[in-house]
C-alpha cells in the first residue's frame, strides 16, 4: 500500500543493485516492478528533489543528507534541474481526499488492506481511476496474548487524472518520479518547525496557499484531520467556525481527547484570513495565535523531498507509470531494426503497386483511424462528467453537512432544530423545529429565502402549539436551487 511498484531506474550510486533489478524485471509482467521496487527501497538516497506548483508556476527544492533538513540545499522555479536524482511531486490538498482512521490491528499487512478498502468504499470514482496510499501515525502494540493492537493511519486517495496532470505540469518524466506525496504531511512538517509553534499537544491550524485555505488538526505534530476549506477570498467566520468545530470533534474521536492549543494561522501578507480566523475562534470561545507567514511552494517542495529521504510511506504513485520507462527502453532497442525494415517494406510496396496503390492504402488507413476514434468521443464526454463529479465532491456544496450548516446559520434566536432529513433523489430537505411562538417560524422561513442553496421553502406542517410543553412546532420543506438559479449549483 505505501509505495506503489514502479519501473527500475539505473543509478550511478548502486549499479549492481539496479542491474539485478533490470534482470528481475524481465521475468513476468506481474512481478516485473514489484521486485524492482522492493530492491530500490533498500538503497539509501543522499538527495532528493521536491516539486510543488503554486500560483500556476513550478517550484523545486533539493533536500540533501549532507546539508541537513533545516533548509534546502538548492532551490529554483520554472523548470526542473537535470540529473538522475529522484523527484517527489507534492499533490495539493484540493486534489486529495484525506481521512484519519483508527484500525483495530497493528499488523502492517492488515492495516494496508483495511485502509485501502475503506477509502475505496468512499471513492467518488471507480477505484481503477483512483490511487490510494496511507501513512501510519501511531501504533498501539497488542498485549501479551496477541490481542488488542490498533493503529492510527492517515489514508489518502486521489484521482489518477489529478496526479497525471501534476506530473505533466511539472514537465517530469514518469521514470524519474520517486514518490507522489500529499500536501497535509508537508504542511504539518512546516507547522511543527515554525517559530513559536509547539509540536506537542493538539494544534488546529489554517494555511492559505495558492488562493485556497487548508484546515489541519495536528496531534503531536501528526496530521489527524486535513481538509480543503475552500477559496480564501470566500472564507467567512461562520464557515470556518463550523469547520473547526467539526475538525476538533473528528480529531478527538480518532486520536483521543486533548486540550486544543490556540488556533495557528499561516497566511501571506495582506491576507484577510487572520481576521476571519480570529472571528471564527472567538465564536468558538477559543484563542487565536498571532498570524505567521504562510509557507511558499518552494518550502513545501523541500518538506516533501525531506520526507522522501526519511522514508515516508505515503506514495500516490499510479501503477500505470511503472511500465513507461521499460517500454521506452524497448522501443529504443527496436528502433534501428524497425526503421530499416520499414524502409525496405515501403520500397517494395512502391515498386509493386505504384503511387495510386499507396494512396489507396493511405485512404483506407485514414478511414479506419476515423472509425476507431469515433467511439472515443463518448469516452471523452464520460471523462468530463467524472471531472465534474470530482469538482462537486471537492466543494462539498451539497453534502448533508453543508446543507445542515446553511440551515443552522439561518436559525433565529429561540428556535430549536429538532429534525433534519435530506433526500437527494427528490433534491429537497425536511426541517422540523420548535419555538415559543409561531412568529419565529415565519422569520426562519424568510431567512432561508436569502440562501443561494435553496430555490424556495414551504411550511408544510404547523405552526402547532403543544399546551403541555408550551412550545410551538413546525416543519419546513426546502427545495434545492436549480443550476444557475440565484447563483446555485446542482447537487
Amino acid at each position: 500500500m505505501g509505495i506503489v511498484p514502479r519501473s527500475p531506474r539505473f543509478s550511478t550510486t548502486a549499479p549492481a543493485v539496479c542491474f539485478l533489478s533490470g534482470v528481475l524485471a524481465e521475468w513476468t509482467d506481474e512481478r516485473r516492478f514489484v521486485a524492482v521496487s522492493e530492491i530500490r527501497l533498500r538503497v539509501k538516497k543522499d538527495s532528493s528533489i521536491g516539486v510543488a506548483v503554486g500560483g500556476g508556476a513550478l517550484f523545486w527544492a533539493r533536500a540533501s543528507r549532507a546539508h541537513g533538513f533545516s533548509s534546502p540545499a538548492a532551490s529554483g522555479s520554472g523548470a526542473l534541474p537535470g540529473g538522475a536524482e529522484g523527484v517527489t511531486l507534492l499533490l495539493p490538498l484540493k486534489d486529495a481526499f484525506c481521512k484519519a482512521i483508527r484500525i483495530p490491528s497493528a499488523d502492517p499487512d492488515e492495516i494496508a488492506v483495511i485502509a485501502r478498502n475503506m477509502m475505496e468504499a468512499e471513492a467518488p470514482l471507480d477505484p481503477a481511476e483512483m490511487v490510494f496510499s496511507h501513512e501510519t501515525l501511531d501504533v498501539s502494540p497488542p498485549g501479551a496474548d496477541g490481542e488488542g493492537g490498533s493503529a492510527l493511519v492517515m489514508a489518502v486517495s486521489a484521482p489518477v487524472s489529478a496526479v497525471e496532470a501534476l506530473r505533466e505540469g511539472a514537465g517530469c518524466d514518469a521514470g524519474r518520479v520517486e514518490r507522489v506525496d500529499a500536501a497535509p504531511f508537508a504542511l504539518a512538517a512546516f507547522a511543527a518547525s515554525a517559530p513559536g509553534v509547539s509540536a506537542e499537544g493538539r494544534l488546529p491550524a489554517l494555511f492559505e496557499e495558492d488562493g485556497r485555505v487548508s484546515l489541519l488538526v495536528l496531534d503531536r505534530g501528526r496530521p489527524v484531520v486535513a481538509r480543503d476549506a475552500g477559496a480564501a477570498a470566500a472564507a467567512s467566520a461562520p464557515q470556518l467556525a463550523l469547520a473547526l468545530r467539526l475538525a476538533l470533534v473528528q480529531a478527538e474521536r480518532e486520536a483521543g481527547p486533548a486540550q486544543p492549543a490556540p488556533l495557528a494561522v499561516f497566511a501571506p501578507e495582506g491576507s484577510r484570513l487572520p481576521e476571519v480566523a480570529a472571528a471564527a475562534a472567538a465564536a468558538l470561545g477559543a484563542e487565536c495565535a498571532a498570524p505567521a507567514p504562510a509557507p511558499d511552494a518552494g518550502r513545501l517542495a523541500f518538506e516533501a523531498a525531506s520526507r522522501s529521504l526519511r522514508g515516508a510511506a505515503c506514495n500516490l504513485f499510479p501503477e500505470s507509470w511503472g511500465g513507461l520507462l521499460s517500454d521506452r527502453r524497448y522501443r529504443r532497442r527496436f528502433a534501428a531494426g524497425a526503421a530499416a525494415a520499414l524502409v525496405a517494406w515501403l520500397a517494395l510496396v512502391g515498386a509493386l503497386f505504384g503511387w495510386p496503390a499507396v494512396l489507396s492504402v493511405r485512404e483506407s488507413a485514414l478511414q479506419k483511424e476515423a472509425d476507431r476514434l469515433s467511439p472515443e468521443e463518448a469516452v471523452v464526454d464520460q471523462f468530463r462528467s467524472r471531472i465534474r463529479i470530482i469538482d462537486r465532491y471537492s466543494e462539498r456544496t451539497w453534502s448533508p453537512l453543508e446543507v445542515l450548516r446553511e440551515v443552522a446559520v439561518a436559525l433565529p434566536p429561540g428556535v430549536t432544530l429538532t429534525m433534519f432529513r435530506q433526500e437527494a433523489a427528490k433534491r429537497e430537505a425536511l426541517v422540523e423545529a420548535a419555538a415559543r411562538s409561531s412568529a419565529p417560524a415565519y422569520e426562519f422561513s424568510n431567512r432561508l429565502k436569502s440562501s443561494p442553496l435553496f430555490s424556495r421553502n414551504d411550511i408544510v406542517a404547523g405552526p402547532t402549539e403543544n399546551r403541555n410543553t408550551g412550545r410551538t412546532s413546525f416543519q419546513l420543506r426546502l427545495l434545492f436551487a436549480e443550476p444557475g438559479e440565484d447563483g446555485g449549483v446542482a447537487p
